[in-house]
């Protein structure tokens, strides 16, 4: 069973180390990294109890699904964002461009960017986020 320590816990991989502070966060690689070694280095003579596998198991599979409905979140947060400021066409806003000089105009366009959407007001980039009034 894993448990909790004080102080910096070494992980080892086959790349290298890796230290996790007190509090840190222990992915799902890193989880099954570790379960997988504890497997490996087990005493024949005195395995694994079942249960403390089968719990081990479940935190695994608690961690994939949290790691899911994450993604999932974020996923719908940048969908519902995209639909918004497409609903936004051919509205006058009142936002900031990139350097946070005020625009005020239509918006005439939106384009997706890494950063998400961007409104376009007369070929000027408006971040959704900063709109402050729809007229």
């Amino acid at each position: 069973m894993i448990t909790s320590t004080t102080g910096t816990t070494p992980t080892t991989g086959m790349t290298g180390s890796k230290s996790i502070a007190p509090g840190g966060n222990l992915g799902k690689d890193e989880f099954l990294k570790l379960l997988t070694t504890q497997l490996q280095h087990q005493d024949p003579m005195n395995p694994t109890d079942d249960t403390a596998f089968i719990g081990q198991m479940a935190q695994f599979s608690a961690l994939e699904q949290t790691t899911n409905m994450a993604n999932a979140l974020t996923r719908y947060g940048d969908s519902q964002q995209i639909t918004q400021s497409i609903a936004l066409i051919g509205h006058a806003i009142v936002g900031e461009d990139a350097d946070g000089a005020p625009v005020v105009g239509i918006v005439d366009t939106v384009t997706l960017t890494g950063k998400g959407a961007m409104l376009g007001v007369d070929g000027i980039a408006v971040a959704p986020s900063t709109v402050s009034a729809v007229k």
